[in-house]
C-alpha cells in the first residue's frame, strides 16, 4: 500500500505586508512603485541614482497608498537641472520623488543624501524633495547634504517644504531631520515655504492626526522676487525653519535656519507704476514658522 501524504505550503503573494516587493536597484525604484500604488514596498540596500532624475512616480489622480519601508537605508544623488537650466514642472504640480502621497500611505525609515533639485514651473506647484502633496504618514525621513532651487513664474502660489510642500488634512509627518539649503525666485507668485513643510493644513474632523511632530532644520531659506504687478496686486510671503503657514499643530520640532527675503522693485511695462512698492508684499518669516494661525499650536 502506498501512502499519500499532501503537505499544504503556504504561500503569500508578493507585495504584501508579510511579503513586501524589495527594491535594490535605481530600475525597482522607478518601476515597481508605480506598477503597483498600493502594495508594500521595502529597500534591501542603498541607492545610488548617480544624479539620475525620477519624475514625480504619483500624481493626484494616481495617488501613493501603500506602504514604503526605506529600512534605514539611503537614496543618494537624486538630481536634474541646473540654476541656468531648470527642470520644468510642465507635467504635474507636485515635485518630489513620490510626488502625491494618499490618505493610506505611508513613507518611512528613509534617508535622502546630496540630492539637488533645480526646477521651475509657469503655474502653481507643490515642491518638495520627498512628496510635493502629503496625505498620509511621513515618519523618520530624513534629507540631508542637499539643495532644492524653485523659480516660480506666474501669480499663483508656490508651496514648498523639503518632507512636503503641502501637509493636507489628516497628514502626519514626524521624526524627520533636514539639513538642506532652499532657494526661491518667483515673479509674480506668492510663497508658502519651511524646511520640513511647507503648508499645514487645518484639521476638520477627528482624531487630530495632522501634526508635525519631533522635526528638526538646520539649513538656509532665500527668497527673492521680483515681479511687475501692478498696484492692485499682493505678493504674499510665509517663511519658516520648520513650516511656512501652520494651521494645526507643530511639536518639539526645532530649527537653526537662516530666512532672507530680497524684494526687488520693477516698473510694470504697462502703466509704468511702481508694481513693487512695499505695500503689495505681505511678509511674514519666522524661525519656526513664518504664518501660525489663529486656534493652531506650536508646542
Amino acid at each position: 500500500n502506498i501512502l499519500l501524504v499532501e503537505k499544504e505550503v503556504a504561500t503569500t503573494n508578493e507585495g504584501t505586508a508579510e511579503n513586501p516587493y524589495k527594491i535594490s536597484t535605481a530600475q525597482d525604484l522607478k518601476n515597481k512603485l508605480a506598477n503597483d500604488r498600493t502594495a508594500c514596498f521595502e529597500l534591501t540596500n542603498d541607492i545610488d541614482l548617480n544624479g539620475e532624475y525620477i519624475s514625480p512616480i504619483f500624481k493626484a489622480s494616481t495617488t501613493f497608498n501603500g506602504t514604503f519601508d526605506g529600512k534605514g537605508y539611503k537614496i543618494k544623488n537624486y538630481k536634474t537641472g541646473t540654476k541656468d537650466s531648470t527642470t520644468s514642472l510642465s507635467g504635474t504640480a507636485y515635485a518630489g520623488l513620490f510626488g502625491y502621497i494618499g490618505a493610506k500611505g505611508v513613507v518611512k525609515d528613509v534617508t535622502f543624501e546630496n540630492a539637488e533639485l533645480f526646477l521651475s514651473r509657469s503655474s502653481s506647484a507643490n515642491v518638495s524633495i520627498v512628496a510635493g502633496y502629503n496625505c498620509g504618514i511621513i515618519d523618520n525621513v530624513d534629507v540631508v547634504d542637499s539643495k532644492v532651487f524653485f523659480r516660480g513664474s506666474s501669480d499663483k502660489v508656490y508651496y514648498v517644504g523639503i518632507i512636503a510642500g503641502y501637509n493636507a488634512d489628516h497628514a502626519s509627518v514626524k521624526n524627520c531631520d533636514v539639513d538642506c539649503d532652499i532657494e526661491l525666485e518667483t515673479t509674480t507668485g506668492s510663497i508658502v515655504a519651511g524646511g520640513v513643510i511647507g503648508y499645514n493644513e487645518s484639521e476638520t474632523e477627528l482624531p487630530i492626526r495632522n501634526i508635525i511632530s519631533d522635526c528638526t532644520f538646520t539649513g538656509s531659506i532665500s527668497v527673492v522676487s521680483s515681479g511687475n504687478i501692478k498696484s492692485s496686486g499682493t505678493v504674499e510671503m510665509a517663511i519658516g525653519g520648520i513650516a511656512g503657514r501652520n494651521y494645526s499643530s507643530i511639536l518639539s520640532c526645532e530649527a537653526t535656519a537662516s530666512i532672507t527675503v530680497k524684494l526687488e522693485s520693477k516698473k510694470d511695462s504697462s502703466s509704468q507704476e511702481d508694481a513693487t512698492a512695499i505695500e503689495n508684499y505681505r511678509v511674514l518669516v519666522g524661525g519656526l514658522v513664518g504664518q501660525n494661525v489663529s486656534d493652531s499650536a506650536i508646542l
